[in-house]
């Protein structure tokens, strides 16, 4: 009851229940989703985030509600509480590639502005394949199962050459700042208009994000229908340019094969099943991600060379 009567009393609801205890509620205005949060550094960069990425209209970001006086936050138990629409019904993907563009782009172009308090997890573009080739070259003599492993090891530094060489290209441009909670699975429906759910994770300065989210977007939809996304997340955020040449070579980091190596060296035989199970998925998935992408950047590159 102290969190109900709180909500109440700070953000002006009634006839405010439990949905479901303790992040779910329901009020007089709706469904609504509070989120504690114990790093006031995080909690402030995802509100500045969400403002800026919810400046403009449709899609719509679950921004802080703000309380009676303004606030974006209420301190509660040592903690700090937001409150946030929340919706339950998913919202479709094919045949909507450009709400999902439209709202990339303002994610995108949210995570190239600085802000006040940022906190970051480590650069997760650095990939060292010296490394990964220490790691994989015992394991492949140990075990005629990790067959795999050593047939990909050719294309695993091909596809880090040809990536670093992109990052060149490049010359100095730096990935956005994103949220690494972008996935397919956050967007809802509300009054028939995409709203997405931002989460809380620490925010990196990579497209290991988007990558993620073009690879469920990819399994989904299929090839056709992510092409039209990357062609609506142009139209208000620059894949054509250098950024493109950045998210080409996050795809073609064979990190899916560093994962799998790291994993190998501590589990048994059932986790290495398991293990080499999951690495040719997800392979094979970013083959074909890397394959639509590349024949995207490549299409376009013509379009604006006529």
């Amino acid at each position: 009851m102290e969190m109900l009567n709180l909500l109440k009393d700070r953000y002006g609801l009634a006839d405010v229940t439990w949905k479901d205890h303790p992040s779910i509620i329901n009020s007089s205005s709706g469904c609504k989703k509070i989120r504690f949060w114990t790093d006031k550094n995080l909690l402030l960069w995802h509100t500045a985030y969400r403002d800026e990425a919810g400046k403009k209209d449709s899609p719509f970001l679950d921004r802080m509600i703000r309380t009676i006086k303004g606030e974006s936050s209420v301190p509660f138990q040592e903690k700090w509480l937001t409150l946030h629409d929340c919706s339950e019904e998913p919202y479709d993907m094919i045949g909507f590639e450009k709400d999902w563009g439209a709202l990339l782009s303002k994610l995108l172009t949210a995570g190239q502005k600085n802000y006040a308090h940022m906190v970051l997890q480590p650069d997760a573009s650095e990939f060292d394949f010296q490394s990964l080739l220490d790691f994989a070259l015992p394991l492949t003599k140990t075990s005629s199962s990790l067959s795999m492993i050593r047939l990909s090891l050719a294309e695993a530094r091909k596809r880090t050459q040809q990536a670093l060489s992109l990052i060149r290209l490049a010359d100095g441009c730096e990935p956005p700042v994103l949220n690494q909670e972008i996935s397919t699975k956050n967007g809802w429906k509300v009054l028939n208009f995409l709203f997405f759910e931002a989460g809380a994770g620490v925010p990196v300065r990579s497209f290991e994000p988007l990558k993620q989210f073009l690879q469920e977007w990819i399994a989904s939809c299929g090839s056709s229908s992510l092409k039209k996304l990357l062609t609506e997340v142009n139209k208000g955020f620059p894949l054509h340019e250098e950024q493109g040449l950045l998210l080409t070579a996050e795809i073609m980091m064979p990190k899916e094969l560093d994962k799998c190596i790291r994993q190998l060296q501590t589990g048994g035989l059932e986790e290495t099943v398991l293990c080499m199970d999951r690495f040719a998925r997800e392979w094979e998935l970013n083959r074909r991600l890397l394959m639509a992408v590349t024949e995207w950047m490549d299409d376009n590159r013509k379009k604006v060379a006529l």
